[in-house]
């Protein structure tokens, strides 16, 4: 029974955490994603 709970926790904390996300899409190489630069 614990275990079904910590899983609705999760999605409910992703559900929130994707409801304010902002997102804005980038195109980038795939070299670029793999090795960014530090900022």
């Amino acid at each position: 029974m614990n275990n079904m709970r910590n899983v609705a926790l999760e999605e409910q904390a992703v559900d929130a955490i994707i409801a304010k996300a902002k997102v804005t899409e980038k195109a980038i190489s795939f070299s670029e994603l793999m090795n960014p630069v530090a900022a």
